[in-house]
């Protein structure tokens, strides 16, 4: 019989040589002894192929300010915010939740609005893993982010909360290195 086990994935800061190949067989030889004692009476006779998949972590995280692709400029469905610090997040969160009617991309047209929200709970730039607290301290609305990255929109964070009174739609642009958060209307 043929079966398959996998490892729990590992984070490693500065290279290959940083791997932890003796948690790597512990972990195999753990999911072999659950496998056995569950009753299959199988023994392990040979392993047949061993793949170690190797990727580059790059966490999503919104910081200041990208330009809006021009295929999506001129559609006029996104609030850019124009902000120089790493609280992109925070100014489309706003957008959002107060639109403006002129020069919506300048940040001064949200600043009145920054203490109508709670943002205790986050450190910017903001990780999409830290959008789920977000939401569970601020009821009153839901948050989706898409990415745009050639040319192709993905989400990459969908809420799970209940319908809200308000949901707020972002797209995190990623230009490199660099990622920044955007109100789509």
């Amino acid at each position: 019989i043929r079966t398959r086990f996998q490892t729990p994935i590992q984070l490693i800061g500065g290279g290959v040589h940083d791997l932890n190949f003796d948690e790597f067989i512990r972990s195999l030889s753990d999911a072999l002894d659950r496998f056995t004692h569950l009753g299959s009476g199988y023994t392990l006779d040979r392993i047949l192929k061993c793949t170690v998949h190797i990727l580059k972590y790059r966490p999503l995280v919104g910081s200041s300010y990208i330009p809006t692709p021009k295929k999506l400029a001129g559609k006029h469905a996104i609030v850019n915010p124009q902000n120089e610090d790493n609280q992109c997040f925070k100014w489309a969160v706003l957008a959002g939740l107060y639109p403006a009617k002129d020069h919506v991309n300048r940040i001064s047209n949200y600043r009145p609005h920054e203490n109508k929200v709670d943002w205790s709970m986050l450190k910017f730039p903001v990780s999409l893993r830290h959008i789920r607290q977000f939401e569970r301290v601020n009821t009153e609305f839901t948050v989706n982010v898409y990415s745009y990255e050639d040319k192709d929109v993905t989400p990459v964070y969908v809420t799970k909360q209940d319908a809200r009174s308000k949901h707020i739609n972002l797209l995190l642009l990623i230009d490199g290195e660099k990622s920044h958060y955007c109100w789509i209307k």
